[in-house]
């Protein structure tokens, strides 16, 4: 399903403008083909126009959700295609990233412990199938209960980072 040019075709489905503008950024400096959209229903008008290889849904979203986007895309894959699709979530969304897997996602991130680098290698790794042990819903939990541990420190890069535009509800501890 790649551009005329070879290039991937990815959707990203988010309703945060700062993480969709610098997903935008390092995926396309990576040589992806990037389309966004800012809800599920956006998400299933493009996918009926112009089939992806790969789409980043989050699964929190106003007017259609991550989880009922993707209920509606595998439903009807006549229409949609069969695109890889992976969750995006936060810290405190284990139990929906196991919803995501029971309705055919193919893999999640977490939206604040992935680095750039980090996020054009799975986007990588996904396109060329990584296996479905990825799927394991208690690898997810665990996942999600040290991304603290793992997350970039803030003022550490001078670039931001994908897990630096994600807004946290406790503010920095200095």
């Amino acid at each position: 399903m790649a551009d005329a040019t070879g290039k991937a075709k990815i959707l990203l489905v988010d309703d945060d403008q700062e993480v969709v503008e610098l997903y935008n950024e390092i995926l396309v400096d990576a040589g992806y083909t990037v389309d966004k959209a800012a809800n599920g229903q956006e998400a299933l008008t493009a996918c009926a126009v112009k089939k992806y290889d790969l789409i980043l849904l989050d699964l929190m979203m106003p007017v259609m959700d991550g989880i009922e986007t993707l209920k509606s895309l595998r439903a009807d894959e006549s229409k949609y295609g069969h695109p890889v699709i992976v969750a995006l979530t936060n810290v405190t969304m284990a139990v929906n990233v196991r919803e995501a897997f029971e309705y055919g996602a193919d893999g999640y991130l977490v939206k604040l412990s992935v680095s750039n680098d980090m996020l054009v290698e799975k986007v990588e790794g996904y396109l060329k199938g990584y296996s479905r042990e990825d799927k394991s819903v208690e690898k997810a939990a665990v996942q999600a209960s040290n991304v603290e541990e793992t997350m970039p420190k803030p003022g550490l890069d001078a670039k931001p980072t994908v897990a630096s535009v994600v807004e946290t509800e406790e503010p920095a501890k200095e």
